[in-house]
């Protein structure tokens, strides 16, 4: 079985944008079988973290073991050894990564920090 941690935070000062694509995904990994888990801290978005209870998801403070990680977060995060999917906005959220993905319309150019190129 495949297991795969989301980390995102969300609150009035950073809004629930990043939890919410993590919802979404949850959604798919769970319906895939997969053991999905949510890192990270909440405030608010009760709406959210109901749906990832309906799913099953625990949301937890702290990393778990996992094999892919899927990280959306603007600030320096260092995973797990695992497969790391890194959610980015332009310059916003770079890390060194297995699979980066940028979700504006017009992608913006990566740093060559390793993170294979999409």
């Amino acid at each position: 079985m495949t297991t795969l941690v989301l980390r995102a935070d969300a609150g009035p000062g950073i809004g629930v944008g990043h939890l919410s694509r993590c919802v979404a995904i949850a959604e798919d990994a769970t319906a895939r079988g997969w053991t999905t888990t949510l890192v990270g801290a909440i405030t608010g978005a009760d709406w959210l973290t109901a749906r990832l209870t309906e799913l099953g998801v625990e949301i937890r403070p702290d990393w778990t073991p996992a094999d892919t990680v899927l990280i959306d977060h603007y600030g320096d995060i260092t995973p797990p050894d695992a497969l790391v999917v890194s959610m980015e906005d332009g310059p916003h959220g770079r890390r060194r990564a297995d699979i980066a993905v940028d979700c504006n319309l017009a992608p913006t150019t990566r740093p060559d920090d390793g993170t294979p190129a999409s």
